[in-house]
């Protein structure tokens, strides 16, 4: 528990650099990762954390990335093991960052607790269909393939679907670290379920794992 006494939830981001476009519109609400900053904790990790509302309590949604992957490394197997989920982003214009999931998760299965659940998201869903290359039929396909818990496409740029993926990451590690399961074929559906309407209120000052 924080100093608060409210829980955390650590969620390991990697994969594509579009992560921390998702992450400055979550957190700041803005369209890139432009002036955007992480915040290093006692492991000098880059990370961020936020307060969040979920069955009446209040929680520390806790993002570390993985971009300094020479210091990230260095400490993988801990983080992963106090890691409630692994977010993996690919760019939906780009089928070479799709490429590279499975990968990713290989990684995510060979550090992780052997129940952490993986989440796949597809960013910038506001590109036109002619400059698609990643299909949202062939991103669910590898998911229900890999045992992916929740799949979600998103605009960080626009905003689109990203309050609701993080509603429903939340909602997720909440039940499993609860003991009351999951439900992984509804969470492939596309349509958001939880959208708590209390705004969340961002913590500040570094934050801890």
């Amino acid at each position: 528990m924080s100093q608060s006494g409210a829980k955390k939830y650590n969620v390991i981001m990697t994969g594509d650099e579009g992560r921390l476009d998702i992450m400055a519109r979550f957190f700041e609400n803005k369209p890139s990762r432009d002036g955007f900053t992480l915040q290093p904790n006692d492991e000098s990790l880059e990370c961020r954390s936020q307060k969040m509302p979920i069955d009446g309590k209040e929680v520390f949604l806790v993002l570390i990335d993985t971009a300094n992957q020479e210091k990230f490394r260095v400490v993988t197997s801990s983080v992963y093991r106090r890691a409630h989920a692994c977010m993996v982003v690919y760019d939906i214009g780009e089928q070479s960052s799709f490429n590279l999931l499975g990968d990713w998760l290989k990684e995510i299965k060979l550090y992780a607790r052997s129940k952490i659940p993986s989440v796949v998201v597809g960013n910038r869903s506001h590109l036109p269909s002619d400059q698609r290359q990643v299909s949202i039929e062939s991103a669910k396909e590898f998911c229900l393939t890999n045992g992916v818990a929740l799949f979600r496409e998103v605009s960080a740029e626009t905003g689109e679907g990203v309050k609701e993926l993080f509603d429903e990451l939340l909602r997720m590690v909440h039940v499993q670290a609860s003991g009351e399961g999951a439900n992984p074929d509804s969470s492939l559906n596309l349509t958001p379920e939880y959208s708590p309407t209390t705004k969340p209120k961002e913590r500040r000052g570094p934050c801890m794992i």
